[in-house]
């Protein structure tokens, strides 16, 4: 055989291994809680009804996405339970079952959520998530409510969490809503409301923080952070972060760490002891504004 003809055959062998194996690893995994086929997550028709079926086969190499349909996903039914995030895998929300394309779906008209209401017996709006945290921690928290709704340990900006509402978590600790500790998660088109906690009702961050396309209401802290808890460098551009609560310092944010930029943002209507919109523990803290609006109520 011709070494030439032999040399492009391999060529052309190689090529399609490559495209093949490019492909394998482009197809996420589907979760509709609406999906009556055979739930193994391999198509829409076929998709997972469970999210955490899903997190457990995304191993950030052959699965390194998931898509989510619109609806109510529970991370289980012990308070302890979480939707927790991981290395090399963007979760996505807002999809209405059908898109075959990421740019397709709609996270604002087909919400989804991640709901801490573990007994669906929480006092909701008409989409399905709690409106407001109230101080009591009972008034629309009724009964058993995981601690964190969504959680990232130790995981690094390859961890991406896009297009979800984040409601109903309450906890004696840190992040009724997002809890990251020693992580740095991509957090983009969110909105994040009615979660209760000691530190940071909406989120509780350590390390740097980035998130983006977001609202942050209606949350509670019984200390700091009503909205965000920042331990440490932060960057928010184009966020809404207003009527959180705090009892006593940081209504919208507290931070002590070392800088902040805000960009393109809105914080309004918070309260707290002191700090309504913004608290600083830090006294060498830096913050850069660039084009935010701040209205902070005590």
């Amino acid at each position: 055989m011709n070494h030439n003809h032999s040399f492009h055959i391999l060529i052309i062998l190689t090529i399609t291994l490559i495209l093949f194996s490019t492909f394998a690893i482009a197809r996420p995994i589907y979760v509709n809680i609406k999906s009556s086929g055979t739930n193994d997550g391999s198509s829409w028709e076929n998709a997972y009804i469970d999210l955490q079926s899903a997190l457990s086969q995304a191993d950030g190499s052959t699965f390194t996405q998931i898509w989510v349909a619109k609806g109510i996903y529970h991370p289980g039914t012990e308070k302890s339970d979480t939707f927790q995030l991981t290395n090399n895998v963007a979760l996505y929300g807002g999809f209405s079952g059908i898109e075959d394309n990421l740019n397709q779906r709609n996270w604002a008209q087909n919400i989804t959520i991640l709901s801490g209401d573990l007994e669906n017996d929480d006092i909701v709006g008409p989409e399905g998530y709690v409106l407001t945290a109230k101080p009591d921690g009972t008034t629309n928290l009724i009964g058993k409510n995981a601690f964190s709704v969504v959680t990232a340990n130790k995981t690094d900006h390859t961890a991406i969490l896009d297009g979800f509402y984040i409601t109903a978590g309450k906890t004696n600790g840190r992040g009724g809503g997002i809890q990251c500790n020693e992580s740095t998660p991509n957090l983009y088109n969110l909105y994040i409301a009615g979660n209760w906690a000691s530190s940071g009702g909406g989120v509780y961050w350590e390390r740097n923080l980035h998130i983006k396309n977001v609202v942050i209401t209606g949350n509670y802290s019984a200390r700091h952070g009503g909205g965000i808890y920042l331990d440490y460098n932060g960057l928010i551009e184009n966020a809404t972060i207003c009527d959180n609560v705090a009892a006593q310092c940081g209504g919208g944010i507290y931070s002590d760490g070392i800088s902040l930029t805000i960009d393109n943002s809105t914080i309004f209507n918070n309260r707290a002891s002191e700090g309504g919109g913004l608290g600083f523990f830090n006294l060498n803290y830096k913050k850069r504004a660039i084009g935010y609006f701040l209205l902070g109520i005590k």
